[in-house]
């Protein structure tokens, strides 16, 4: 009721000039009721947005459960359809300061249905509790042009073959995510600021490899 106010108002004046009062009274409730839904205007926008927005999501059968990259292309396609359809609307003339609001909230929803996505994806993937810690760095390669290489840390007393290893990433990943060679190393390098030392790692590397032709980065 308070959204179909919302959008019925905005066919008649302009964002800025829509008050809480005027919503209360095209939907026929008092201001005490809006307040029980909404802390402010901007967030009767944002609920208004994202439950048409997940309509449009329904509808297309769109989703990111983050196990695959290209899932986000329907998900792009959409909400440039979204806000299409939104510029083509009968409030097209009052909306200019309407638009941030939209923007923010369909980003906000946008970074939530990735982040879903990508927890989800991650709770399907069982970690080893032998594993403390991994990384993994680009290396040359002559087949593929690079290559992943794993530098990984296990707890003190485990037993972890790098073979194994291997073994339980190509059960959970995609057979150009897994490392083509693991390390097990006793502990990772940091930088002076606490982040791992990739570039230490790459070039380690190709020290042992020998690729005396290839610039350390």
């Amino acid at each position: 009721m308070l959204r179909d106010a919302f959008f019925s108002l905005l066919q008649e004046k302009s964002f800025e000039a829509i008050s809480i009062q005027d919503i209360a009274e095209r939907s026929t409730v008092n201001r005490a009721t809006f307040y029980d839904h909404y802390s402010d205007k901007p967030a009767l926008v944002e609920d208004v947005i994202v439950e048409r927005f997940d309509g449009l999501l329904c509808q297309r059968q769109v989703c990111f459960d983050g196990t695959c990259v290209f899932a986000i292309r329907p998900l792009i396609l959409a909400t440039c359809d979204f806000l299409g359809q939104l510029n083509q609307g009968q409030c097209t003339k009052h909306e200019r300061l309407f638009e941030p609001f939209v923007q923010t909230a369909i980003q906000k929803r946008l970074q939530q249905v990735l982040l879903d996505g990508l927890k989800k994806n991650a709770s399907k993937r069982s970690v080893d509790p032998r594993v403390t810690a991994a990384v993994v760095v680009g290396v040359p390669d002559e087949r593929w042009g690079e290559a992943v290489h794993a530098f990984v840390t296990i707890s003190n007393g485990a037993s972890f073959p790098a073979s194994d290893l291997k073994a339980f990433c190509h059960e959970r990943l995609a057979r150009y995510k897994c490392p083509k060679a693991i390390d097990i190393v006793s502990e990772l390098p940091t930088t002076g600021i606490g982040k791992i030392a990739r570039r230490q790692l790459r070039n380690q590397v190709l020290a042992l490899r020998g690729d005396v032709n290839v610039q350390p980065r």
